[in-house]
């Protein structure tokens, strides 16, 4: 029963890491009427501080397979949870435009690093005997 329970617990802790994109997607889309005129953006400026996420997340496809190699996917996990929590403080403190876009764009670099290598620890994590989650 052990093995099923920890089993349990790590697939709700990777349906979270999921599950994160999705959740600032909704937030971001709920909270623009209310960054726009805090910032004094126009459309276009708008549209890049929403969408920076994205190339956040471009900067980590690009980057997670390297660092993944050079410190190995546990220690990219705990610091992973660690930007994430550092770019949702700083979405939520930003007093500047380019505070705020700089958070988002970790926020998005944190995101894909959990993506790209959250496939290769699943099989890890399995009881003994279990066979391939797929």
């Amino acid at each position: 029963m052990k093995g099923s329970t920890y089993l349990w617990f790590i697939s709700m802790v990777a349906t979270i890491g999921g599950l994160m994109f999705g959740f600032d997607v909704g937030i971001i889309s709920g909270a623009v009427p209310f960054i726009q005129p805090y910032f004094g953006w126009n459309e276009l400026q708008l549209g890049w501080g929403v969408s920076s996420i994205l190339f956040g997340a471009i900067v980590g496809a690009f980057a997670t397979g390297t660092l993944t190699e050079k410190y190995g996917r546990k220690s990219l996990l705990i610091s992973v949870a660690l930007f994430f929590a550092i770019s949702c403080a700083g979405m939520a403190l930003a007093r500047s435009q380019a505070g705020f876009i700089s958070f988002r764009v970790l926020g998005g670099w944190q995101w894909d690093r959990s993506r790209c290598f959250r496939p290769c620890t699943w099989p890890k994590w399995l009881p003994a005997g279990s066979g391939e989650p797929w």
